[in-house]
């Protein structure tokens, strides 16, 4: 019963917000003036100047690095010339993959044994090792695949801002020391990376 009452309290106070708003009619001004755009209005604006197409200038399109790092995660990045990044991925996700299979045989190894054992808690303790392993053959499966996304979205992201141009910056590392008003040090280390 509450719930239809403040239903309608709701309704009635959107109705009568709503009755107070001019009509669509009033609001239009007349004749075509939503086509014609004054420039005067425009005087914030400057013209475009810089007429560089940063897509002419990309490594490579960014759809082809992300089905290469969808076939082997970190192909994508060695085509956006990343390529350290592109062997950590590659690694990362080989040593996923292995750890995954090290599993799988673990437990087919748990399982043969839960099978051929003959007493209750012989069953019982090899199916407990088998779960375990199982267990930790679907975690490391699923990093395995979680790695290949990631590769995946990294490649084609770096892709698309590989044509921009690149941020020279001299200064890597900078360490100041100043001195304040009140016979303070302040020291600030800035390391760009």
């Amino acid at each position: 019963m509450n719930r239809i009452i403040l239903t309608f309290l709701l309704c009635s106070l959107s109705i009568a917000t709503y009755a107070d708003e001019p009509t669509i009619k009033e609001q239009q001004p007349a004749g075509d003036t939503l086509v014609f755009i004054d420039t005067t209005l425009l005087t914030g604006t400057a013209k475009v100047t810089d007429t560089v197409n940063f897509e002419k200038h990309l490594n490579q399109q960014p759809t082809k690095a992300l089905f290469k790092s969808m076939f082997i995660p970190g192909w994508g990045q060695v085509g956006n010339k990343r390529y350290i990044k592109g062997l950590c991925f590659f690694a990362f996700d080989v040593w996923m993959i292995s750890k995954a299979l090290d599993h799988k045989k673990k437990a087919r190894d748990f399982w043969n044994q839960y099978e051929e054992s003959e007493t209750i808690s012989e069953k019982n303790y090899y199916y407990n090792l088998y779960s375990g392993e199982k267990d930790e053959r679907n975690k490391f499966t699923w990093y395995a695949v979680i790695t290949s996304f990631i590769a995946m979205f990294d490649a084609y992201v770096d892709a698309h801002l590989s044509g921009f141009p690149a941020k020279h910056d001299n200064n890597k590392f900078s360490l100041d020391i100043d001195k304040t008003e009140d016979y303070d040090t302040k020291i600030s280390l800035n390391l760009s990376f």
